[in-house]
Order: C-alpha cells, then structure tokens, then sequence
C-alpha cells in the first residue's frame, strides 16, 4: 500500500492559508513606508529592490496567488508614492 506524502519543512503549502495573503498586503505597505522614510538616503533603484525583495518574501511564504498580489500592490504603490511627477507645462499658444 502507498503511504500518504509527507509535507515538506519550509514549503509554501504548509503555511496557513492566511499567512500569505496578510503578507502580501503588508510586506508592500512596509517597502513604502521605509521607501518614503529613507527618500533622502536612497534612490529609485533602492526602492525598487526593496519592494522585489517584499515580493520575493511573500512567493517564497504564500505562494503564487499572493505573490501576484504583492507584485500588483507594490507596482502601485511605488508608482504612485515613490517615483517624481512629470507635469507639462502649458505652452503659450493654448495647445496642449
């Protein structure tokens, strides 16, 4: 007879199913909050690898499902919080 498969330490799937979709909404909001707190310190490409790294901690927790969520919240996040704004200015003649 066959016996059942033994779990695997450290694998994605013996975590509870919550583990990962909690960190999946927080690793991101803790790589902006320490992008905006250390604005001075570090450039964008600082900023892009700590949020690679919280993505990279959530697949490596959670799995694929909340990875994908931490990779769409951490795109936004540093977009919206971290990157500079270009504005145009207007032209003279009116035209856009």
């Amino acid at each position: 007879m066959a016996s059942a498969a033994q779990p695997v330490p450290g694998c994605a799937a013996d975590e509870p199913f919550g583990v990962g979709w909690v960190l999946a909404v927080l690793a991101p909001a803790v790589a902006t909050l320490a992008g905006v707190l250390c604005a001075p310190l570090f450039g964008l490409s600082t900023d892009v690898v700590l949020f690679f790294l919280a993505t990279v901690v959530v697949a490596l927790v959670g799995g694929l499902g909340p990875a994908l969520l931490a990779s769409l919240a951490g795109g936004l996040l540093l977009n919206y919080f971290l990157t500079h704004r270009c504005t145009r200015s207007p032209s003279p003649s009116g035209r856009t």
